[in-house]
């Protein structure tokens, strides 16, 4: 998947909800089986990909958080600037 932040639209959402899910599964079987080094290498791999960013954006804009401040107290409005 191309990593373009500005196509948010065309990304492929299936996609990206597997891929976390798939390793959301290897972190809970790592965890199972005391791995805790695998474990830590797996949630770092989860946190830096892309998709799991992409997903947790959708998750904000679609949802209420959408319509909440952030930390900076601004409520960003689409087509405002």
């Amino acid at each position: 998947m191309k990593k373009t932040f500005g196509k948010f639209y065309r990304i492929d959402w299936k996609h990206c909800a597997s891929a976390v899910y798939h390793l959301q599964c290897a972190i809970a079987k790592a965890w199972q089986a005391h791995d805790l080094q695998h474990v830590h290498e797996l949630q770092h791999k989860l946190v830096h990909k892309f998709e799991a960013r992409a997903l947790a954006v959708k998750r904000v804009r679609t949802q209420r958080g959408g319509k909440l401040p952030g930390v900076d107290g601004v409520v960003w409005v689409l087509g405002e600037r």
